[in-house]
């Protein structure tokens, strides 16, 4: 069993993520995708992302900033449920994709009903449309949209939505600066 020493964050994710409340920050709670025949378990280290664990964290909304009545992203991958026994357990599969609906009016033409509240402390997020967002590559990717989303995350999920966030941009950055040594 090979291990990989996972790394403190070096990146400053502050502006990226919000809080909904100040809270303790345990580690992200990661859907175990092992093969069984192979039992090798990998912990992630700094730039590494295993394309076969990808954490799954509870209580984050994305809020969506900009003017489209009708901004319905699609995300590749998705959360499928898998039948363990008597339980079901979420697992993330990298095929298909998953569509995030941030319109402002259904086809009614009454307002979507999953808003951010009038009275919420930031006047920029008020009456705003939100969806729930648990698979952690997604989260990635609207934290990436700063003008467009924003991130609010519940107080157990910070620290890992920022650690996953952080690794990926450090893997993003390494693959950068190979493809400019590769190509120079």
């Amino acid at each position: 069993m090979k291990r990989i020493p996972a790394a403190e964050s070096d990146l400053d994710t502050t502006g990226l993520v919000e809080e909904d409340e100040p809270g303790p920050r345990p580690s992200p709670r990661v859907v175990d995708q092992t093969q069984e025949e192979d039992e090798v378990e990998i912990e992630l280290g700094p730039g590494l992302i295993s394309a076969e664990k990808t954490p799954l964290f509870e209580g984050v909304r994305v809020v969506y900033l900009g003017s489209n009545p009708h901004k319905a992203p699609v995300l590749p991958g998705r959360i499928v449920m898998i039948q363990a026994g008597n339980r079901q357990i979420p697992q993330t599969r990298n095929n298909n994709h998953t569509s995030y609906d941030f319109t402002a009016y259904d086809e009614a033409g009454d307002k979507n009903p999953r808003r951010i509240g009038p009275d919420h402390p930031k006047a920029e997020l008020r009456d705003r449309p939100f969806q729930w967002v648990q698979h952690a590559d997604h989260i990635y990717r609207f934290a990436r949209l700063p003008m467009e989303f924003r991130l609010l995350i519940a107080p157990e999920s910070v620290y890992g939505v920022k650690e996953y966030i952080a690794r990926r941009e450090r893997l993003r950055k390494e693959n950068r600066q190979f493809l400019r040594a590769a190509t120079a």
